[in-house]
Order: structure tokens, then sequence, then C-alpha cells
């Protein structure tokens, strides 16, 4: 079996099928459905000319052939739709197809650059429109530290992503590396010494815990940002075993800054050409026979499918996300108090002194003009300002007051964001 990446298939015909699309066998002399996606590989059936079935996962190319997964009278396998070169194909889909469908258009090269809170990176509108840097405040959890603590850090989240709509895989993470080990009770030096020693393999490790089994790992490569390195993969997660579906495919980042003080994790869930959506999945997909077919047959199937395929097929491109990744800088970033501030410009606010009111001011620090009550809601207009460890935000509670109020002081919080 020789897999082969899309720029090197000599296939002269395109393929014609999508994933979950009705097809049927034309080859004169019908075809075999295999195992795996090669010729040498086990026979599973001989399907007569004008067989029908539904395919679900392709194309790949190997050996210069278009390969599909398929489901055909309740058997799971591989057929070829086309192969080599001035070929005919062998099979068809059911229904009008359109060879030239619109190629979706790409946003040119002049990236957005981001450079808030000590972070600095380049972000194509080929990955999203905006970015929001801000801290997020630390989370202890006795029960379960790997899965869900962590310390105060910098996260960028994403407004107008183009890929999946899964926001739980959609972030960068940056954590002070010696307190990340602490709250989740995890070690980083397996991460440390690969990324120091550059082993020919690298893997995807330093992670959190997640509650799910990782059903593949495929496509890792390192690479290097401004100020550190780390190893990206394409990952599923499952905790079924079941087969993957149209945004739950995730490319996933760990690494460090070079003086090893961060430890980076970034997530972001693709949409794929390559898979059926999820609906689809759930009301016609053939699970008898994918249950009959195996997971040690369909995990080499699926590393095969994912490994080749075009960056193209995947929205975002690989090559922009790796180029963001590129692009990252890791600054220390000084705070005003113990804790972080985590509030912005143009968030919803209200304070947490339980019955307690909450001064408002005339200037940061200033005389005491109002008072902000438990009940009520403000938005921040400006700020902050950073005076002997307290954080001073202007607020305005319209038709009512503004004023300055203290976010925080030392390891304290007055104010916590309202999600609207």
């Amino acid at each position: 079996m020789h897999a082969q990446d899309a720029s090197d298939c000599v296939v002269d015909l395109p393929s014609r099928l999508i994933p979950a699309a009705n097809a049927t066998i034309i080859a004169p002399d019908g075809l075999a459905l295999y195992a795996q996606p090669f010729q040498e590989s086990v026979t599973v059936a001989d399907l007569e000319r004008d067989t029908t079935f539904k395919v679900w996962f392709g194309s790949v190319c190997i050996d210069n052939a278009l390969w599909w997964l398929a489901i055909v009278d309740g058997t799971m396998g591989w057929l070829t739709e086309s192969v080599g070169e001035n070929d005919a194909y062998l099979i068809e889909p059911n229904g009008e197809f359109e060879p030239d469908l619109p190629i979706r258009p790409r946003a040119g090269d002049n990236p957005l650059l981001v450079d808030e809170q000590g972070l600095q990176f380049s972000l194509s509108a080929n990955i999203a429109r905006t970015a929001d840097v801000r801290w997020v405040a630390a989370n202890e959890s006795e029960l379960n530290p790997g899965n869900f603590a962590y310390p105060a850090h910098r996260e960028v989240t994403f407004e107008g992503y183009i890929g999946s709509e899964q926001e739980f895989w959609l972030y960068i993470r940056v954590h002070p590396a010696d307190e990340w080990e602490q709250y989740t009770e995890l070690s980083l030096d397996d991460l440390r010494a690969m990324l120091d020693e550059r082993t020919d393999s690298p893997l995807l490790i330093g992670l959190p815990l997640f509650g799910a089994g990782r059903a593949f790992e495929v496509r890792s490569k390192y690479i290097d940002f401004q100020n550190g390195s780390g190893v990206r993969s394409l990952v599923q997660y499952s905790q079924s075993g079941a087969p993957p579906v149209d945004g739950n495919l995730i490319y996933l980042f760990s690494g460090m800054t070079d003086d090893q003080t961060y430890v980076l994790h970034i997530a972001f869930a693709l949409d794929s050409a390559l898979l059926p959506d999820s609906d689809t999945m759930m009301q016609q997909f053939d699970f008898d026979a994918f249950g009959d077919y195996g997971l040690e047959s369909f995990s080499p199937s699926m590393i095969s499918l994912l490994s080749t395929a075009p960056d193209e097929t995947f929205r975002p491109r690989l090559s922009d996300l790796d180029i963001l990744i590129e692009s990252l800088m890791v600054d220390d970033f000084e705070l005003c108090g113990a804790v972080p501030s985590v509030l912005k410009v143009g968030d919803t606010v209200r304070q947490v002194l339980d019955n307690s009111p909450l001064r408002v001011r005339d200037a940061a620090n200033g005389q005491t003009i109002e008072s902000f009550l438990p009940s009520e809601e403000a938005v921040v207009i400006d700020g902050p300002i950073c005076i002997d460890g307290v954080v001073w935000w202007q607020v305005i509670r319209l038709d009512h007051w503004a004023g300055w109020v203290a976010e925080l002081q030392d390891d304290a919080y007055y104010l916590e964001r309202v999600d609207n």
C-alpha cells in the first residue's frame, strides 16, 4: 500500500462523490469490496455491475486510485471510484452531478495582528474574523484535577470562526507551566524531554484529561513558534468508538516556550469534506455493518484517509492554522494584584458582594458618588487603571449613573462578567 498526498495522486478523473452519497457500480465486470484501501487487501465481497450502495468516508488516494469506504448490503469495505491516468469511472453517483462546483473563495493575505495581554499572533480571515484575549481565573478541583483544575491563565477565543461550531474545542490557552502541574497534578516532564530531544516521532502529550479516549492521532508534526515549540496533531476523541462525523475532528497543539515558563494548549474543531454530517450519520448509517467491520479495520482506514487528504478538504486549512501558531509570541504580563483582571471594555458586569453595595466613585480611587447594588448590572466603558493593587474600571448603568468601581483587590474579586 502506498498512500499518497493529493498532489502526488495520478488520477485524471476527479471524484464525483461526497460522503453519504448514493452511488452505483458501472465497471463492466463489477468491483471487489476490500477490507482496506489497496488491492492486496482481503476481498470482502465481489459486487456486480449496477449494484447500488452508499459511500460514507473518502476519498483517499492510494496507488493512484481513489478509494471510498462504503456499506453495501450490510457489509462495510473499500471500493475504487477511478484508477490511474486516462481511465473511466468505475462508480457513478446517483442523481445529477455538477463537476465544476465553485470553490469557496479565500480571504486575502492581510492578517489581523493581535497584540493583547502579552500575546502576539497573526490571525487570517481564513480562520476567524476576530480574536479576544482575556485572563481566566484559577479553578480548583479536588475530585478530578486533571480534567477540571487550572491556574489563572490567558485564553484566546474567536469570533466568526469558519470551522466547526463546537466551541468547546476553540481556544488558545497559555498557562504558567509550574502552576499548571500543581493544579492538575499532571506532569509536563515528558513534553519537556520530547521538545528538548526533538525525537523523530512527535507525540501529542502534556495535555489535560478530556474524559474520552483518543480514537486516533494523525499528521503529527513539530511546529516552532516565535519563542517556543510544540506538536500539533489531528485527533478525534470518543467515548463510544463511533466513527467521526463532520465537525468533530480536532486540530490540537501542545507546546512550551523555550524557557519552559509557559505551556500552550491550542484547539480548533474542523469541518471536513471527508466525513458525513452528524444528522445523516445518525439517521442513515448502518452501525451493525460498522460493528462487523470492527475498530481494528476502521482505525487504519481512517488513518489512511486523514493522513493523505489534501489541505483544502479541511476547514480551516491545516496550513492556515500552522501559520497562526508559527506567528505566536508569548511574553510575560505583569498583574496589578495577586489575581488577574478578567474584564474588558464592553463587558456587562455585576458585583459579587452578596447583600453589600459596591462603591461607585468619580475617578479611580476617587470620591464615592453612588452605590452598585447586587441586583444591578452595568457595562464597562473604560479602564483598567491599577492603583496600589486595585484594578479600577469605569462602568455605566444606563439612565442611572456612571463611575469607577473596583474589580479586584489583591486576591479578592468584587465584579464578575455576565454572560449575555
